[in-house]
């Protein structure tokens, strides 16, 4: 009995040393600990969970699954491992096990709590739905995370359309302007500051793929660009290659730290690109580029429709950049987002985006050298043609 319940809490400083390194992306050091955490005792979920984490911000996803089924054989009723797995099988393209799984997430109690349907007060939603066609019926599509995350499944409304349904687009207030613009005339939209309209039929904007099979890339609808927009006429007005460019996104992202580049200094390589005029797409801050004022996402996208291409980090200006089918640039922190998966310099979401991956967190001066060769080819290929 001693030597259980020492190695039990040997296992749990284990894992509060392994959480710490994760803390200060030290994954390495992190994966270690947690090995050792579920060696003194097995049957530690959480060790095993993180054991999953620490592999997959190391880029091994198939050994981050193996850590996660484990973890669920021993919590089978706890959400956190079933989510995991299905952010392994997207990362590595895996999309008919990934959007299936990633369903699940609606049992998670917490993630359900934080939707923007679910805080809508006195808001009583109609059946959930499970991607049938019930023509004449009422959709209600609704923005259950990031407006990133709205901005990337948009691309879906042209096989909402077909549904024959009455569709109603629940969006926040920033994106209603360009949401508006781009969706059939038959369809509503309405931001998630009003009262949820009557509707028959309810779904999430990340359940589209599941609910339309988005199995594996060639199912991806608008790949080549589903968004328009008006052009800015300054911004088209201006000389030499113009070019947008974001380096930080929102600090409350969860992910934030691996993502954006806090340490502007670092962008000095890009402005020795010759040829291009810089236009800086960063919200509150020029760094000494040209900036238009923009109030809300459909005025970003018409200074980015007038742009040659765009430079970005993983935020919402590279999903409105992909969706226009303006060639994007798109610098990806690591670990990344599962949108992005695991390797490789092209996504399946957007034709004209150029992945540029850091090989370890933080490594952007590698990332920002190959970006600047890639703008210098563009600007060549344009002087050229």
């Amino acid at each position: 009995m001693r030597l259980a319940g020492w190695r039990k809490r040997e296992s749990q400083r284990a894992v509060v040393s392994g959480l710490v390194a994760m803390n200060a992306q030290d994954y390495e050091r992190a994966e270690m600990l947690f090995r050792l955490a579920v060696e003194c005792y097995p049957k530690h979920f959480g060790a095993w969970v993180n054991l999953g984490n620490a592999a997959g911000n190391r880029g091994r996803h198939r050994d981050a699954l193996r850590y996660y089924h484990h973890a669920h054989t021993l919590a089978p009723f706890d959400p956190a491992p079933r989510v995991n797995i299905a952010h392994a099988h997207l990362q590595l393209g895996e999309y008919r096990d990934g959007w299936s799984i990633y369903e699940e997430r609606w049992h998670d109690p917490t993630f359900h709590a934080r939707t923007s349907i679910a805080v809508a007060a006195g808001t009583e939603l109609a059946k959930r739905w499970d991607g049938a066609v019930h023509r004449d019926r009422s959709l209600l599509i609704f923005a259950e995370q990031g407006a990133g995350d709205v901005l990337m499944m948009l691309r879906y409304w042209g096989l909402l359309e077909q549904t024959g349904m009455h569709v109603i687009y629940r969006v926040p207030a920033n994106l209603w302007r360009l949401v508006r613009y781009n969706v059939p005339k038959g369809a509503d939209v309405v931001t998630d500051t009003e009262p949820v309209p009557r509707h028959d039929y309810h779904a999430a904007f990340m359940s589209l793929p599941y609910l339309f099979r988005t199995w594996r890339a060639a199912d991806i609808p608008g790949s080549a660009g589903y968004l328009h927009a008006r052009p800015h006429p300054e911004v088209a007005s201006l000389p030499g290659y113009r070019v947008g460019l974001v380096w930080k996104g929102n600090r409350a992202h969860k992910g934030d730290a691996m993502r954006s580049i806090h340490n502007s200094d670092q962008l000095a390589p890009l402005f020795e690109t010759a040829g291009v005029t810089w236009v800086s797409l960063q919200l509150g801050e020029a760094n000494g580029m040209k900036q238009f004022e923009t109030l809300d996402f459909y005025e970003t996208s018409t200074v980015v429709r007038s742009l040659h291409a765009v430079v970005s980090v993983d935020t919402s200006t590279a999903h409105i950049a992909g969706a226009l089918c303006v060639p994007t640039l798109l610098m990806i922190g690591a670990p990344n987002d599962y949108r992005w998966m695991a390797s490789g310099d092209r996504t399946p979401w957007y034709f004209n985006t150029t992945l540029f991956r850091c090989e370890r967190p933080h490594a952007w001066p590698k990332v920002i050298e190959s970006v600047r060769s890639e703008l210098t080819r563009l600007v060549d290929q344009r002087r050229a043609a």
